[in-house]
């Protein structure tokens, strides 16, 4: 992420201390060794103004997520009130209904942009690397392993970075996630053949029955 160091006085509210202390332990490494120039450079050059540009943000994010849902949480409650309120002055179905229209907003804005994970990476990528930087600063651990100054720079720049790459990646994750994705319709079901009611046999009709033959009476002489 391409940063800028900042300018002092366009910091605004937010406490540099921190970042003063880094820049001071960074240039006493260097009066110390020399050759960790590169590590002293980059510090003040990427580390630094990176924790300044993340705490930046972070509070940003932080008041528009407390503000959204304050406002929020405060119209919800205020509807059902106006509705079991009979005011001649106040229209009321007219207020009721911006209220709601407005809370509705805010709750689907907070679902597009994301402001409490935003903010809350920030924040801990910020403290990522203030850790990193005072972890190497005082060589604990990993950085105690470390047997020469190439390889206590590498570390330093790997685990700076790492931080810095699973932010990115997190955010680009988070702002990506489209809630308006249709869910997937499962295959049309094929119904099971239907079977044909079984045959009921006509009645049987009982045979008719034939009359016997007919005497014919005997004569009489």
């Amino acid at each position: 992420m391409p940063w800028k160091h900042p300018d002092k006085s366009k910091i605004g509210d937010i406490d540099v201390s921190t970042h003063h202390a880094i820049e001071t332990l960074a240039e006493n490494i260097l009066r110390k060794n020399s050759a960790l120039e590169p590590l002293t450079e980059y510090i003040k050059e990427r580390v630094v103004p990176g924790v300044l540009w993340y705490q930046k943000r972070g509070d940003r994010a932080e008041r528009m997520y407390l503000s959204m849902q304050a406002t929020a949480v405060v119209f919800g409650a205020l509807v059902p009130v106006l509705v079991n309120v009979s005011l001649a002055q106040l229209p009321i179905p007219t207020v009721t209904t911006i209220l709601s229209l407005i809370v509705v907003i805010l709750v689907a804005l907070e679902g597009v942009l994301h402001y409490r994970d935003r903010f809350r990476n920030y924040r801990s990528t910020a403290h990522a690397l203030e850790k990193e930087s005072f972890l190497l600063f005082a060589r604990a651990a990993p950085y105690d392993k470390c047997t020469d100054d190439a390889g206590l720079c590498a570390l330093f720049v790997n685990n700076t970075e790492a931080y810095v790459g699973k932010e990115v990646d997190s955010t680009l994750k988070i702002m990506t996630v489209s809630s308006a994705e249709p869910p997937s319709t499962p295959p049309p079901s094929t119904p099971p053949p239907s079977t044909p009611p079984p045959s009921t046999p006509p009645p049987s009709t009982p045979p008719r029955s034939t009359p016997p033959p007919s005497t014919p009476p005997p004569s009489t002489e």
